[in-house]
């Protein structure tokens, strides 16, 4: 079977820290080896620029408690939440989740896999 992705992603242990988290677009895209990641597409197939997705997002759908809400909030410029992302796919993702718990990505075998978390290659 042939494996999914050649390099697994791998966010840098101290990454400089930045107020904006679309400065750390140009990290993310080196730790991620310029592919998606979570469809492993190379950036230079599209046409536009990739993007800094967060991996539990700013804003999950559904969430209107607002200490819950904050939690998410609170991620919002931390490095180990950012995922360097096509658009499609950041887009298509957007604010699902399946918990109040940005820690907690998966409930009931739904939800997410952190792709730096997790080897794609086996699931």
């Amino acid at each position: 079977m042939k494996n999914f992705r050649r390099q697994h992603p791998r966010r840098r242990a101290e990454p400089a820290v930045y107020t904006d988290y679309k400065a750390y677009r140009d990290d993310l895209k080196q730790d991620f080896n310029n592919r998606c990641g979570y469809t492993d597409c190379n950036d230079r197939w599209w046409g536009i620029k990739f993007q800094v997705d967060h991996f539990a997002p700013q804003n999950p759908k559904d969430i209107t408690d607002p200490t819950k809400k904050r939690k998410f909030e609170d991620l919002a410029c931390t490095y180990t939440n950012l995922v360097y992302a096509c658009p499609q796919v950041n887009n298509a993702k957007r604010n699902l989740w399946v918990s109040d718990d940005p820690q907690k990505p998966i409930v009931d075998n739904k939800g997410l896999l952190d792709p730096c978390d997790f080897d794609y290659n086996q699931h």
